[in-house]
């Protein structure tokens, strides 16, 4: 559970989920779920895949939010730089 907690604060992670979606997201994967399929089948892919990217967006924020006001994080540790 703590290697869960700890990957929502990790840039790799953050990286991984970009290009995931990035993936899913694009033309390819749109065109495969839209061939010779109804159309409401278009509709509930990128209804789950959006949907999906928000949830995991919100659940990074409120985990980031509550280990910042903890106080057992620094800018640091979450991959940014101090010299911002």
């Amino acid at each position: 559970m703590a290697h869960l907690k700890k990957s929502k604060f990790n840039a790799g992670f953050h990286l991984f989920l970009f290009c995931l979606f990035l993936i899913v997201l694009s033309w390819p994967f749109l065109t495969i779920a839209d061939r010779q399929s109804p159309q409401y089948v278009m509709f509930i892919y990128l209804f789950f895949v959006w949907s999906l990217t928000i949830v995991l967006l919100f659940i990074i924020g409120k985990g980031l939010k509550q280990h910042l006001a903890s106080g057992q994080g620094d800018e640091a540790e979450l991959g940014r730089d101090r010299q911002c």
